[in-house]
């Protein structure tokens, strides 16, 4: 609630400057991974004041969705013309049947106890279409600076490495796990730039981790994406 408030207090077209940047990352992120049917049903839970569906939007999807807890984001959405609804994720989730294409759920499961996460990641799995995908963003514990994304949120309860991350998504249903970290995306000259430096330099240092006989770094951000699939 108190979020909200600073961003009711907000311009929103600073707001809306801010979910443009968001949309370029995200556009050249997930350029792979999302339907080509605009009409796919699409949620977003939680929505947070819409960063995800100012993205779907832009790129031209007709049938998306959000829903937060929190009605102050929820009338921010609606303020930008998103469809959005108040609800409580755990509860509404369970409400899909085998009936949405693509699920977003970004910084949500580090928020909540382990046993509603796993509870959760389940009925997001029952909730997908086959062929339906899962997109979940969270801390992870695996990069040179681990604990920041954890730490850098009063109510943040927990975090895991990337390899647990993995099961935990498998245990739920899901055969095709991919993991993404938050490398540069090149949709201006300067990221390009940084991309080939961040690959570079990931090499160099696992190879020197491999040397002194440590496992190479899986994930270098200090939060990943992790994109499931339903078979």
């Amino acid at each position: 609630a108190f979020q909200s408030q600073n961003l009711l207090n907000a311009d929103l077209k600073s707001i809306e400057t801010e979910f443009e940047r968001l949309s370029r990352f995200y556009k050249y992120f997930f350029k792979t991974l999302l339907p080509e049917d605009k009409k796919s049903f699409i949620i977003d839970l939680p929505c947070g004041h819409g960063n995800v569906l100012y993205f779907l939007k832009n790129e031209g999807f007709q049938n998306s969705k959000g829903y937060d807890i929190d009605p102050g984001r929820v009338e921010i959405s609606k303020s930008l013309g998103f469809d959005a609804e108040v609800s409580n994720a755990l509860n509404k989730i369970k409400s899909f049947n085998n009936n949405i294409d693509v699920i977003f759920s970004l910084d949500f499961l580090e928020h909540i106890d382990k046993e509603d996460a796993l509870n959760y990641i389940q009925d997001c799995y029952n909730a997908l279409k086959p062929g339906g995908i899962l997109i979940v963003r969270t801390p992870v514990t695996d990069s040179l600076r681990g604990g920041l994304d954890l730490f850098n949120d009063f109510t943040h309860k927990w975090a895991v490495n990337s390899s647990v991350l993995v099961g935990v998504f498998r245990q739920a249903g899901f055969k095709n796990v991919l993991l993404k970290d938050e490398r540069p995306q090149p949709y201006k000259c300067i990221n390009l730039i940084r991309l080939i430096v961040f690959n570079v330099f990931k090499s160099i240092t696992n190879f020197y981790l491999l040397c002194l006989g440590f496992s190479r770094i899986k994930v270098w951000s200090t939060s990943c994406f992790i994109i499931a699939t339903k078979e």
